[in-house]
């Protein structure tokens, strides 16, 4: 395959009105998906950041003993910053910011690909809601600021140089990604590898080379960092010794979404869908793509598809190597490396593509011209003859057989329901199916013909499907949000064909726009209960927490005065159930179910940590022997229990949910 110059050429989309949008849909996101602070891993990264602003806080707190925070430079960063700034109003701004940012790059990726500002404007609206990348407990984005979310719009931007054949661009964003999230980076690095495999054997080393040192000079400061930590704290990092069985145990038990064998069957299923919808399409665009590819140039065309291809192979082989070394034959790397979360590559293209078919689709029906111009100069006297009527007729009748589709895959793919997506990905790959036997002949007449035919086979297998499946489609589906949907696209379509008869070639335009808005509407009615409680109830800082105004909580207001009210080397009993202790109060604590999310990291923190939740097994009915016996232990003197857990101990504070008790001297 000879690489083209052509390809060198990135396409950037600087009118006002794109960047208009983006913000608008970042504003939308905000509001349907909400964004929170001081949740989940932030119940570690939060006090990781405190320390390093203050090394006074945590002096004993186990926490600190495992290694990942040095494995990357977004902490680092984020504490830099933290010194100037308060960090609530770091991470909101960080968090808008980087939802823009990820916006733009699938905006731009599918621009480049198929330069065709529809198909990227509805790309980013089905990608505005997270989808679940199968069942490893994550999702294209994240409604809270971390390390993944700042490294996937990079990811997503990464893809636009290795498609364009950009070998050094594309080698210092992977670079970048690795500094701030290694993971993010593993599938971007097999990529680059195999994007510089490519080029080594068709064109010349020199290029491959040269990118290869670029991302080697990129990567080397976090390497150098992790190599000059005690060897202690990361001794599990052996790549070829197998897993201590106790170690994985405690990772099963705690990060299972590691294991595919605990995976529930939406989950495989969610990730099929993705994959063949990608598949799909890309085989549909191999077999024709005079007729797919339209608006790129037809050398860029069959590159695209080949690297895209690509990226399915990668993707696929890494999840095979990290199921069969994580479950076969467990290597500690493999396992920290969590490959199976590189999947996230998968999903965005397959959404990005499905985005273009569909809008490729729409637009197919718009430009099937009639002759109704010539309906006015027939003669009053003579009747119309049928097959003028048909040849009218059937572009309009298949124009509404697409906006159909449309409307189902709309309502479908902007939601991130397992079942809603496997159900738009067969209805998807019918339209697939549809447009390729539509096409087979260059005649009109025969091509009409397949046209009805290829829909009625199509409608047939996708109504079988669903039949078979009806269980599990059962919920899948809104049809109240269906049928509103498909009245709006049929309400722009008669706009745009009474326009047609009128040969206002503008008020057109609003046909072909329709998918936009109602796709919109789709996206808004999927989430109109989160978005009753934000606009109508006046419930914003419960689902958008803002900075200095984050929701009532009897949990951080029992931090917030161990905050004021105790010494900074203090540690407490908390709830093991409990999450972000640290963050409200910045004070130790003997640990909580959180806290085992890093030991995947660290076999020796792993024990350590497991051991504390052993021993911490029925806390909620702890009695003041228990209490003793532990204080003794690890040294505690202060316990934050449950207002109903009733103990024999002076108390210092309580509110409506939590008591702090003083064990004693």
């Amino acid at each position: 395959m000879t690489m083209s110059t052509q390809t060198n050429n990135i396409r950037i989309e600087k009118q006002p009105r794109v960047i208009v949008f983006l913000l608008l849909i970042s504003a939308v996101g905000l509001l349907v998906n909400g964004y929170r602070y001081g949740f989940n891993d932030h119940a570690f990264y939060i006090p990781m950041i405190d320390r390093l602003v203050n090394p006074d806080l945590f002096p004993r707190d186990y926490l600190f003993d495992e290694p990942s925070g040095e494995y990357n430079f977004w902490i680092l960063a984020m504490a830099t910053l933290a010194r100037f700034f308060p960090l609530e109003w770091i991470f909101f701004l960080g968090y808008i910011l980087t939802r823009f940012a990820l916006f733009w790059a699938i905006y731009h990726l599918s621009l480049n690909l198929f330069n065709s500002r529809g198909a990227a404007a509805l790309a980013v609206l089905f990608l505005v809601i997270p989808k679940p990348v199968g069942g490893t407990a994550t999702a294209t984005q994240d409604i809270f600021l971390t390390l993944r979310s700042t490294a996937m719009p990079l990811a997503v931007a990464f893809l636009i140089p290795y498609f364009r054949g950009r070998s050094i661009l594309a080698a210092i964003i992977c670079g970048v990604v690795f500094l701030i999230h290694p993971i993010t980076a593993v599938p971007l690095i097999s990529l680059l590898g195999f994007r510089l495999l490519i080029e080594t054997f068709c064109q010349s080393w020199r290029l491959p080379a040269k990118a290869l040192g670029v991302f080697t000079v990129c990567i080397l400061p976090l390497v150098i960092r992790v190599f000059l930590i005690d060897r202690a704290s990361h001794s599990d990092l052996s790549p070829f010794s197998r897993s201590n069985p106790q170690w994985l145990e405690i990772i099963k038990e705690r990060d299972s979404y590691i294991f595919i064998s605990v995976w529930n069957r939406e989950a495989f299923l969610s990730l099929v869908a993705y994959t063949v919808i990608l598949l799909a399409i890309l085989f549909f665009r191999h077999r024709r793509p005079s007729d797919t590819h339209t608006n790129t140039n037809s050398t860029i065309f069959p590159q695209t598809n080949f690297w895209a291809f690509g990226v399915v192979v990668i993707c696929v082989g890494l999840f095979f190597i990290g199921s069969a070394f994580v479950e076969w034959y467990p290597l500690p790397l493999i396992v920290q490396l969590q490959i199976l979360r590189g999947l996230h590559l998968i999903v965005n293209l397959s959404m990005i593509y499905a985005a273009w078919l569909l809008w490729e689709g729409f637009q197919h029906y718009q430009k099937s011209r009639s002759p109704i111009s010539t309906l006015a100069s027939q003669p009053t006297n003579q009747p119309i003859k049928f097959y003028f009527a048909f040849r009218v007729a059937c572009p309009f009748v298949g124009s509404l057989a697409g906006a159909l589709i449309i409307a189902l895959v709309a309502s479908l793919f902007t939601s991130g329901s397992h079942h809603q997506l496997i159900l738009g990905s067969v209805t998807l790959v019918c339209w697939c199916i549809c447009f390729h036997f539509a096409r087979l002949s260059p005649a009109p007449k025969r091509r009409t013909l397949f046209t009805w035919i290829s829909l009625i086979i199509g409608s047939v297998i996708w109504l079988s499907v669903i039949w078979a499946f009806r269980r599990f489609f059962a919920e899948a589906l809104s049809w109240n949000i269906f049928w509103l949907v498909l009245a709006g696209l049929i309400f722009v379509k008669l706009v745009g064909f009474l326009a047609k008869c009128r040969n206002l070639r503008k008020v057109e335009n609003f046909a072909a726009g329709g998918i936009i808005l109602t796709t919109v509407l789709a996206l808004l009615m999927l989430n109109s209960s989160k978005l009753d409680q934000v606009l109508i109830r006046g419930q914003l800082i419960h689902h958008v927490n803002l900075p200095g105004k984050l929701p009532p909580s009897s949990w951080a207001d029992v931090g917030q005065w161990c905050k004021t009210n105790t010494p900074v080397e203090s540690t407490f009993f908390v709830p093991p159930k409990t999450t972000g202790f640290r963050i409200h109060s910045r004070r130790s604590s003997v640990g909580d179910w959180k806290d085992g999310a890093p030991c995947v990291f660290s076999e020796r923190y792993a024990k350590i940590w497991w051991s504390r939740m052993e021993e911490l097994d029925g806390y909620q009915s702890f009695n003041e022997a228990r209490f003793q016996q532990l204080r003794e232990k690890y040294g505690v003197s202060l316990a934050v229990v449950g207002k109903e857990h009733q103990l024999n101990f002076p108390i210092l504070y309580q509110n409506h949910e939590f008591v702090v008790y003083a064990l004693g001297e």
